[in-house]
């Protein structure tokens, strides 16, 4: 299992986040707007993968929600998946995104 974290203003709409490098996974161009997290998802090499956990906190590291994405069983070297995640939940207090590659 690989994560990273992402830590933002409570103000989510249109926000843009950094790219991170998760093992030989970069996600980049990551967008979250309202409710729902766009990120490109590129491999440095050929990568085995089941899910994508994004778990979302507030500012005391509470977990908000987590949600599974899926973007295929593998991910071949330079290959360029969208992860698209999407809740009812309430994300206006969230401060911190936590990804989690699930092998």
């Amino acid at each position: 299992m690989l994560s990273f974290r992402v830590t933002f203003s409570s103000q989510n709409t249109g926000m843009i986040l950094n790219d991170q490098e998760v093992g030989n996974l970069m996600f980049k161009n990551a967008k979250l707007d309202g409710t729902k997290l766009t990120v490109e998802v590129e491999a440095k090499d050929n990568v085995s993968l089941s899910t994508i956990d994004v778990v979302y906190k507030d500012k005391s590291g509470n977990e908000i929600t987590r949600l599974s994405g899926y973007i295929g069983n593998e991910i071949e070297k330079e290959e360029v998946k969208k992860l698209v995640v999407d809740t009812d939940e309430d994300l206006s207090n969230i401060n911190e995104v936590e990804y989690i590659v699930n092998k």
